[in-house]
């Protein structure tokens, strides 16, 4: 990308009508990655010093670098100690018992790769056991 003097802008892109940057972030391990996002700013001057904003921002740590996606089990852990304050102790007991059933099952997998397929053996497993269909939806 050349702003109005016809320099190469670092970092700039543009794809259709919509500006792209690419900047450095550091994650909380402290390992630095490129980091590409979407600008909203129409013009180069305003791409431009939208940019710096997020560099500076990068800068800072800020801005959230994703990193590994969590297993299933170290999420329903930290889900457990967020939502049991809102949640009636019954229901707490309840959902811990459910997410410890299924954690046994698919807890050593990452978050995005349990797939309705895992979800639907799991219910069928549950319906075979001799459970109710309403227990088994649950």
């Amino acid at each position: 990308m050349f702003d109005g003097r016809k320099q190469r802008v670092r970092g700039l892109w543009k794809r259709g009508l919509v500006y792209y940057g690419r900047f450095a972030a550091t994650n909380h391990s402290g390992r630095t990655r490129d980091t590409f996002r979407a600008l909203e700013s129409l013009t180069v001057p305003g791409a431009k010093t939208e940019l710096q904003a997020l560099r500076d921002a990068a800068a800072s740590f800020n801005i959230p670098v994703q990193g590994r996606t969590p297993t299933f089990a170290d999420y329903s852990k930290r889900y457990l100690v967020e939502v049991s304050a809102n949640k009636r102790p019954a229901t707490h007991r309840k959902e811990r018992k459910q997410i410890a059933w299924w954690a046994a099952r698919i807890g050593a997998q990452p978050i995005n790769w349990v797939h309705r397929s895992n979800v639907n053996t799991g219910i069928a497993d549950l319906t075979k056991s001799g459970l109710s269909p309403r227990t088994c939806n649950l």
